[in-house]
């Protein structure tokens, strides 16, 4: 009876103490999230908006030890960044404010020629891709510089009766959202929208009136991802990135 008592009672300690670490367990769990994933959810677009780096594995069995690390500016923003097993590309925002320099270091792992990464600049203009057509990706720019990719670089100056006024809302949505396009000057017009393989999943050219596009688009049967909607005239082509949860 004794001996069963001190069992019983030492089963009890063991059973408090591992509650406890259980509890500091939850506990470290629960700081480490404030202090860094519960961040990112917050993250702050810059002023020239946010570059787009897509991750993606051919086979779908991850990138097996391989991973890049971004820069902006030579100094590290996110570091060991890489692709667990998944069917869909892994997207990683980076808030670029004007001219900020981005960077990509690429450490290859087992099988690097199943691994591709591209970049996409904040009106989702694909910038840089590598590893496309089975080849080990290599690094962009030089973050020891820094060279690379620049954000909202001038490029010239456009004039007010040829820009495009495009709005997307809500963006980020469901696959449910309304384009809408404002005091466009043109006879033509066609509306794509793009998966970041580049395949057409819409396409619109046929509208009564040109000048004012008020479009429900639905998406709902598509995966969530980063997609491109490209409004193109007789004289401009528009993009701009589209996020479907």
């Amino acid at each position: 009876m004794l001996t069963e008592l001190n069992y019983d009672r030492r089963s009890f300690q063991f059973e408090q103490i591992l509650k406890k670490s259980k509890m500091k367990y939850f506990l470290l769990t629960i700081t480490f999230l404030i202090a860094f994933g519960w961040q990112a959810n917050a993250q702050q677009s810059g002023t020239c908006g946010d570059f787009t780096v897509t991750l993606e594995d051919s086979w779908i069995w991850g990138w097996e030890g391989g991973f890049i690390d971004i820069y902006v500016n030579g100094t590290l923003f996110l570091g060991g960044v890489t692709v667990v097993q998944s069917s869909t590309p892994d997207t990683v925002l980076v808030p670029m404010d004007i001219s900020d320099i981005i960077s990509i270091t690429y450490t290859p792992g087992m099988n690097s020629v199943e691994n591709q990464y591209n970049v996409y600049d904040e009106t989702g203009i694909e910038v840089a891709a590598q590893g496309v057509g089975n080849t080990t990706p290599g690094n962009v720019g030089d973050h020891t510089i820094p060279t690379g990719p620049v954000a909202c670089e001038p490029t010239g100056i456009e004039s007010a009766s040829s820009a495009i006024d495009l709005n997307i809302f809500p963006n980020p949505n469901n696959g449910s959202f309304t384009l809408e396009l404002n005091s466009i000057n043109t006879n033509e017009l066609e509306i794509k929208i793009l998966n970041t393989h580049g395949q057409v999943v819409f396409i619109k050219s046929q509208f009564e009136d040109f000048s004012s596009i008020n479009e429900l688009i639905d998406l709902r049967d598509r995966a969530g991802g980063i997609y491109f909607v490209v409004v193109t005239t007789d004289i401009k082509t528009q993009i701009k990135k589209l996020i479907l949860h």
